[in-house]
């Protein structure tokens, strides 16, 4: 998770927030540029695949901003923390605001517009954010009660999820961390680049909206967020590191030299 996904839909809600409550429909001259799936059936056959991929989109997003556990850090403690984790977790509630408010708008051109178009884009995308919320949601069950958002050791609780276990829960690599160290991490970038994919697709209203009140500009928004993404993550990755080297010492060594890649093996 990276601060980069909910300061970006912060700016894009601002900018595109009139257009959706009023309702919009796509431009002809956007409209121009969709490509289609070879299948071409009527809006009305078109409606119902469409919404369920809009959905799984908006799954896959949830699930993946969403804590699997409530945060045991006081707000005191919290305002000592970096200003980027104040950002981000201050703003992810306002990033779920901004995809549910995406995928209602979205809805409401498939049935009231009859915007149904079934891109290549849209279909992609939506591959990607339901594999990264499955990703993600397995790591949450992995780590059970010591998986939160906010930056910490959890030595109270155990591996199974229990809390008050007094043995020290030991070091999860099974699954996907017996790949990558963080996988969490991947899913959550991969969420946002899946996001990116349906939510500016030519088919989507709230691309055209971006289109027309951008200038063209919002390509210019995807390159930006999609290069600075994995930057942010990685800051976020090396303080995490250093928090795990703390709290399981040799144990953690012992991992690392075995898993050498952090999120994407061959690369870093």
């Amino acid at each position: 998770m990276t601060v980069m996904l909910p300061i970006s839909t912060a700016l894009v809600t601002v900018t595109i927030f009139p257009s959706v409550v009023q309702g919009t429909t796509v431009s002809e001259g956007y409209r121009s540029k969709i490509r289609h799936l070879p299948y071409d059936p009527s809006p009305l056959n078109y409606a119902l695949p469409k919404t369920c991929l809009l959905l799984g989109v908006a799954w896959g997003f949830h699930v993946t901003v969403t804590p699997p556990n409530a945060s045991k850090v006081g707000l005191a403690a919290r305002s000592q923390s970096s200003l980027q984790e104040r950002l981000l977790l201050g703003l992810l509630p306002l990033s779920k605001v901004f995809a549910y408010l995406a995928t209602a708008n979205e809805l409401r051109s498939v049935f009231v517009d009859n915007t149904c178009d079934i891109t290549w884009q849209l279909v992609i995308g939506f591959l990607v954010c339901v594999a990264s919320g499955m990703l993600r949601k397995h790591c949450y069950q992995l780590l059970g009660a010591r998986f939160t958002f906010d930056l910490k050791t959890h030595p109270e609780a155990s591996h199974d999820g229990r809390v008050g276990q007094p043995a020290k829960p030991p070091l999860v690599t099974a699954g996907p961390y017996s790949f990558v160290r963080h996988p969490s991490y991947i899913a959550a970038m991969t969420m946002w680049w899946g996001f990116i994919l349906v939510y500016l697709d030519p088919s989507s209203s709230l691309g055209d909206i971006l289109a027309r009140r951008l200038a063209g500009w919002h390509h210019t928004l995807l390159v930006a967020v999609c290069v600075l993404n994995p930057f942010l993550l990685v800051a976020r990755v090396r303080r995490e590191e250093r928090m795990l080297i703390h709290e399981f010492g040799e144990e953690w060594e012992r991992y690392t030299r075995r898993i050498k890649w952090r999120l994407f093996p061959g690369v870093w």
